[in-house]
């Protein structure tokens, strides 16, 4: 028993002693490694469809709700540069989406159930008239020196031949200031203005959870036919996989209470990318 303890003690040195050895070179493999390893690659958000109701209006504010009812939720978006994979700050993040009857501010008077009523198959023209000075759901943030953008909102609802989602445009090279125009529902508001849009894409939620939301009230009073992610035109004719959100209870025992909803949008700030056109394929950079 006695020598095979000694005998163990000294293979336990010799061990240590060699591993002692290696430990350095290893590391020094590892930081060869780290150095030589290719720079890490993001993949492009693809371009999508603006839509029919765009305003550029650009104003800077982060709580973008103005009394609508709904599902609460706030959406936090990271803009990167999609070649270095690095944030990009001061870019404005311009986001614009339906209230839960599928009304858009700006077009409070169209009805989205009515013949011609959006957009889609058989639905309304690229660019209809606006018919009201209303802002609810639209609003830009700058992003922090993380790349991060914030905004406190409602889940979206849905209207003809689309799924719940929330457009948006990356714009950079710009910057906030006073409009020259007064807004009285919005005095002393500032606007986002200059640069150039380096991407307009949108965001889109998991199925299951647009079902929840669209199985509450407001939503549930909403009689159209609801288009799902599987029958939505854009999501699958233009690159929608890859902007799907991810979605996190803000509390654990009342899902209603909201979500936050966080997603990577990846964009080239030295591109001005053309418009995907109307129900077309993404548009190749």
């Amino acid at each position: 028993m006695g020598y095979e303890r000694k005998w163990t003690r000294r293979k336990f040195i010799r061990s240590s002693a060699a591993a002692a050895t290696a430990l350095p070179l290893a590391a020094k493999s590892m930081r060869l490694r780290a150095a030589t390893a290719a720079p890490p690659a993001c993949v492009f958000s693809p371009e999508q469809e603006e839509g029919p109701y765009y305003l550029d209006r650009e104003l800077l504010r982060s709580d973008i709700t103005e009394g609508t009812v709904g599902v609460p939720l706030r959406v936090r978006i990271t803009v990167v540069n999609a070649k270095t994979c690095a944030p990009i700050p001061n870019a404005a993040l311009d986001i614009w989406h339906c209230d839960a009857g599928g009304v858009y501010s700006g077009y409070t008077k169209i009805n989205p159930g009515g013949p011609g009523g959006g957009p889609g198959p058989g639905g309304m023209p690229p660019k209809p008239h606006t018919t009201d000075d209303l802002v609810f759901l639209r609003g830009v943030q700058i992003t922090d020196s993380q790349g991060i953008a914030e905004f406190k909102t409602i889940y979206p609802g849905h209207y003809p031949g689309r799924v719940n989602h929330i457009h948006m445009k990356v714009h950079v090279g710009g910057g906030a200031t006073k409009p020259a125009a007064a807004d009285s529902a919005h005095p002393g508001a500032a606007v986002y203005s200059g640069g150039h849009v380096a991407h307009t894409g949108q965001l889109f939620f998991p199925e299951d959870v647009s079902r929840f939301v669209e199985a509450t009230h407001p939503y549930s009073g909403h009689k159209i036919h609801r288009t799902t992610l599987d029958q939505d035109m854009v999501f699958h004719g233009q690159g929608g996989a890859g902007s799907v959100a991810k979605l996190t209870p803000t509390t654990s025992t009342q899902l209603s209470d909201g979500y936050v909803a966080t997603l990577v949008v990846a964009v080239d700030p030295e591109a001005v990318p053309r418009l995907v056109g109307f129900g077309g394929p993404p548009r190749r950079r």
